[in-house]
């Protein structure tokens, strides 16, 4: 994920970036992870039904478990990334009417410079 700002942003405005192959990626290596998960699981529980808890094994289950929870936070934070990108993104705009798209463009103009700055139009 990467953050760019275009030539006219001021401040803190900006376009949060998110690549769906990074969701994708992420996705996958989630799955292997936690296909390694159950199988060590399965181990860890298989020794517990025998009598023999291994503490080697149920740290290992611990680990996995640890790096399942990063890489879903990591899946979310791509996820809201994408998310963002729909909700504020070029899309909409397009699909304004000719007179909202006018309205926004005075509205614009007006907060920008006021009405004793030229803005005339302003309803």
């Amino acid at each position: 994920m990467s953050i760019h700002l275009n030539a006219r942003a001021r401040g803190l405005i900006g376009v949060a970036r998110a690549d769906a192959s990074d969701a994708g990626r992420v996705l996958a290596e989630l799955q292997k992870t936690f296909e390694d998960f159950k199988a060590e699981r399965e181990k860890e529980i298989a020794d517990l039904k025998k009598g023999m808890e291994d503490v080697v094994q149920t740290e290992k289950v611990d680990r996995i478990n640890a790096e399942i929870t990063r890489l879903q936070g990591e899946l979310d934070r791509v996820n809201a990334s994408l998310a963002a990108l729909k909700v504020g993104g070029e899309g909409e705009a397009k699909a304004l009417s000719a007179e909202k798209r006018e309205h926004a463009r005075v509205f614009n103009q007006f907060f920008r410079n006021g009405v004793e700055n030229g803005c005339v139009n302003w309803k």
